[in-house]
């Protein structure tokens, strides 16, 4: 996307070596207060990577109608569901599921996400690299993948709290029954990498494998420690952010045909991320916390669930546009 070396660090390798070094000084020193200073740092980074997603869905009107679903009718619904679920919480304090509602339902749409951006990035790589999966593979992947999902589901649901009795009950047998589906899907993935070295001749490129098991690193590192999760949430809006800028750039040279302007015009995109990001997710939540913190909070969590189903739109490779926006650098051999 950017340089292979750039794309290598940032889909996953920089996210294992701290991972490991993690592992080798002793995650028992990962506590949560001490990983405070992370807080402003990953929520920036996080917020850059909603405004690259909002920049693709919301930059012109084409785009917006294109996607009319993802720009007009999933906002419209949270904003009338988050209305709704504060106005309820209060009139009636003690009738909190409805706004515990949307807080579930970004955080077990979150492991959708994960995943499908692991498969995205895989497949995208693949197909920079020529390095194309057959059915069998694609499958394998996809059903691998699907397995973590039920992982990150599980883990997730335990962080909520006031978790019902029941469910604490059968925690005994969820956690290996789903740490057992995890081990399953490595190794199934290893297989298809395996069966995909002999079809191919050569190893698979490590475009293509490191996003796969950076994954398991994170799900390793979080059922050991789930304050981890700010390091995951870093790692994976620089996963992300690799590929708004590679379209960003496409579209910059398509539009004036010259090269000098990338500079200029990536400084100037970074810049305004940043600056979003500082608004919507730092400043105003602070403006907020006294007295409004669940405002944030539901402001927060729809923001989430609206840039998980945007990106589920707007990244199908499938697409003759996506396809054009994302790799049309490469007929000009940059």
């Amino acid at each position: 996307m950017i340089t292979p070396l750039i794309d290598l660090l940032c889909v996953g390798l920089l996210s294992i070596v701290a991972i490991g070094a993690a592992l080798l000084f002793g995650v028992d020193n990962l506590k949560t207060d001490s990983l405070g200073y992370l807080i402003p740092v990953a929520t920036l980074i996080n917020g850059a990577h909603f405004m690259a997603s909002y920049r693709l869905l919301y930059q012109s009107r084409e785009q917006i109608m294109r996607y009319k679903s993802a720009s007009i009718y999933v906002p419209a619904l949270l904003l009338l569901y988050s209305v709704y679920a504060l106005n309820r919480l209060v009139e009636v304090p003690d009738e909190t599921y409805w706004f515990q509602g949307l807080l579930v339902a970004a955080s077990l749409y979150l492991a959708l996400h994960y995943t499908g951006q692991t498969w995205g990035m895989m497949s995208s790589f693949a197909y920079i690299e020529k390095a194309f999966f057959d059915q069998l593979e694609k499958r394998i992947f996809i059903y691998s993948l699907r397995l973590l999902v039920v992982w990150q589901v599980v883990w997730s649901v335990y962080l909520i709290q006031d978790l019902p009795g029941w469910l604490s009950d059968i925690r005994p047998i969820l956690d290996p029954s789903t740490d057992t589906l995890a081990v399953l899907a490595l190794f199934a993935g290893s297989y298809a990498f395996y069966r995909m070295k002999k079809r191919l001749g050569k190893a698979p490129p490590l475009r293509v494998l490191v996003p796969f098991y950076t994954l398991f690193a994170w799900y390793a590192l979080l059922a050991i420690h789930p304050a981890a999760l700010l390091g995951v949430q870093i790692s994976h809006a620089v996963q992300y952010l690799v590929f708004p800028v590679r379209v960003e750039l496409n579209r910059q040279q398509r539009a004036l045909g010259d090269d000098h302007v990338h500079q200029r015009h990536l400084l100037a995109y970074c810049l305004a991320l940043t600056f979003l990001s500082l608004v919507f997710f730092l400043f105003l939540p602070e403006m907020l916390k006294d007295g409004f913190s669940v405002y944030s909070q539901a402001l927060i969590a729809s923001i989430n669930i609206h840039h998980f189903y945007t990106d589920g739109c707007i990244w199908k490779i499938s697409s003759p546009v996506v396809r054009d926006d994302l790799f049309s650098h490469l007929s000009r051999g940059q």
